[in-house]
């Protein structure tokens, strides 16, 4: 049984056996007394504190709880007794400086040398290059898109090189008691002369002119970093209400299917088409992560501009950088198993039979499909029936017929991942078009059963007329439905198709009561 000391070191508190703390307290003892006569002894002495603690916390782990002499004596080891090299005296002369032998490199954000966080700065001490040429790469990346997020995120990520350790450590210099002094006497020396070389040049007008364009410089940056931290938040805010009235009030959609939806219709959709149980939540959880972690990061980012908040924990950086690489992994493989569903197509030619007159009409049939739509939303792009669910996904093609014969087509058209599922998707086409009389009328949907997936089912109408056929297009139709190879003559180019009546000429159709409309 030992008897152990609790004691701070490095703002950090350990446990300590007595032994242990003993010869710990005697090499910092003799450290203090060998800097004692130099200006940067306390600095030099925090920073072998801190370094320390850093060995101390890495030797015990997870697992360990107490501080041993073994411990001590091999952190010792690490940064060197102060009475091996450290004699000010011509012993020092004698003996050649200790090798900076290079070890494992860690990345920080450099603080001296920077323009915004430091990336650039500790990118270069990380790699052994200039810093210009990273500042370079940054703007290249810039121009293609990926220069901006990419800072971002390393200015988040990568922790600020904060002690004397940390700055070695960053240009791989081994952490030694020796280097400590040597990089902290360097460090003075420089502060020094740039002093001395700034009051030598400040007697000058054109250098206090200088010195107000830095100052008004650095003032102007501080508020252009302010600007971009309250920039930052107003984006993260108003995606977020974005997010929001998506999912509980309706927002009109952009693309081929217009209407309105709310963000849970969205996922009904995206159900209907779904590859396999679960493909849903997988997908949706990875566009999750992509959207909110980064979100996240932006919110604390513009915090840290505005209010000079404290650097993310490193176990969250972690955290976060896993979520992120998750959600691109979520996303990328199913979206992917998504694209394989509609590897093959499928067709199908249905011909029915025309109206038997040389005059007929194309209307809307008001049925049952019509009235799901217009209960849900007459615009929107699919609505559920009591048979399954109908999708508008259509279009009237009208032909002149090359064989003076009057026909009527349904071509059918579906996807899948292989050429069976494509045909199963075909087949399972419900568009009930009727032909009564001299009236053609169309559904303004197909209809699929209920446990029948989505695979990009379309349906085209295709109408072959006789020349001197008439045919009428009713208001609705040319409103609903996209009309394909309409031939018009010269007189009636881009008038509407819709409420007119129209022959089949040798040049096209010909409007024959849009002169008594105009």
């Amino acid at each position: 049984m030992k008897k152990t000391i609790s004691i701070h070191l490095g703002g950090l508190m350990f446990h300590i056996e007595e032994d242990a703390f003993h010869k710990l307290d005697a090499y910092l003892s003799r450290i203090r007394a060998q800097f004692a006569a130099q200006e940067e002894a306390d600095e030099i002495v925090h920073d072998v504190e801190l370094r320390l603690a850093e060995l101390f916390t890495e030797a015990l782990g997870a697992y360990k709880q107490v501080v041993t002499g073994s411990i001590v004596a091999a952190a010792i080891e690490v940064l060197g007794a102060p009475e091996d090299y450290l004699d000010p005296g011509a012993e020092a002369t004698e003996q050649e400086p200790t090798t900076k032998s290079s070890v494992n490199r860690r990345l920080f954000r450099h603080p001296d040398d920077r323009l915004l966080g430091g990336v650039a700065g500790g990118l270069a001490a990380y790699f052994g290059i200039e810093a210009l040429f990273v500042r370079l790469a940054f703007v290249v990346l810039f121009f293609s898109g990926f220069g901006v997020p990419l800072y971002i995120v390393l200015w988040l990520v990568v922790p600020k090189a904060k002690t004397t350790a940390d700055r070695l450590a960053m240009r791989g210099v081994p952490v030694t008691l020796e280097n400590i002094e040597q990089f902290i006497k360097e460090e003075a020396q420089q502060l020094k002369d740039r002093s001395k070389s700034w009051r030598k040049a400040s007697n000058s007008a054109s250098d206090r002119l200088f010195r107000f364009l830095s100052d008004l410089l650095q003032y102007g940056f501080r508020f252009a970093v302010k600007l971009l931290g309250l920039t930052l938040l107003s984006f993260v805010f108003f995606v977020l209400l974005a997010l929001v009235v998506g999912l509980f009030f309706e927002v009109p959609t952009v693309g081929a299917g217009k209407g309105n939806y709310t963000l849970p219709n969205a996922y009904g959709f995206l159900e209907q088409m779904a590859p396999g149980d679960g493909w849903s939540l997988f997908f949706l959880s990875g566009i999750s992560l992509l959207i909110l972690v980064p979100l996240f990061l932006f919110a604390y980012l513009g915090l840290r501009f505005l209010f000079r908040l404290p650097a993310l924990p490193v176990g969250l950086r972690w955290t976060l950088g896993i979520a992120l690489v998750l959600g691109f992994f979520l996303s990328t493989a199913t979206g992917i198993l998504l694209g394989l569903q509609f590897r093959k197509e499928g067709k199908l030619s249905k011909q029915l039979s025309p109206p038997d007159a040389s005059w007929y009409s194309l209307g809307l049939a008001k049925d049952a499909i019509y009235e799901a739509f217009k209960e849900t939303d007459s615009e929107a792009f699919w609505a559920k029936t009591s048979r399954g669910n109908a999708y508008r996904s259509l279009h009237v093609s009208v032909f002149a017929s090359s064989d003076s014969s009057r026909s009527l087509v349904l071509e059918l058209r579906a996807n899948g991942p292989n050429t069976m599922a494509a045909d199963k998707g075909v087949e399972s086409i419900n568009y009930p078009l009727k032909v009564q009389g001299r009236h053609i009328l169309l559904p303004m949907a197909y209809e699929l059963p209920e446990n029948q997936p989505w695979q990009a089912q379309h349906v085209g109408v295709e109408l072959y007329m006789r020349k001197g056929d008439t045919l009428f297009f009713e208001p609705e139709i040319t409103s609903l439905f996209p009309i394909y190879h309409v031939e018009k003559t010269e007189e009636h180019r881009g008038q509407s198709i819709g409420a007119h009546s129209w022959t089949m000429t040798e040049e096209g159709l010909s409007c024959l009561d849009c002169a008594e409309m105009e």
